[in-house]
């Protein structure tokens, strides 16, 4: 998770918290918590698929679907713990 952005980070978290979400889905989540565009968001998703924290399933032609991986579960839980600490 450490090598990660604080952005994808979020979009993590965005897709843990939802179920099988687009990539507008995804948008519509972090709406008001952070700055965000296509371009990035996109980018930012397919790198997320690419170090395999991420999958992405194709649901139509121009949607995909994406869910975090055990290894992204792994690392998000791992951050959880770390970042715990802080707010107490």
């Amino acid at each position: 998770m450490w090598q990660l952005t604080g952005y994808q980070r979020d979009l993590m978290i965005a897709v843990a918290r939802l179920d099988a979400p687009s990539g507008k889905d995804v948008a519509r989540e972090l709406e008001g918590k952070t700055a965000t565009n296509n371009g990035m968001l996109y980018i930012n998703l397919n790198d997320l698929v690419d170090s395999g924290h991420l999958s992405k399933e194709q649901v139509d032609g121009r949607t995909n679907a994406y869910a975090v991986t055990d290894d992204g579960r792994e690392a998000l839980a791992e951050w959880f713990d770390w970042s715990d600490g802080v707010a107490r």
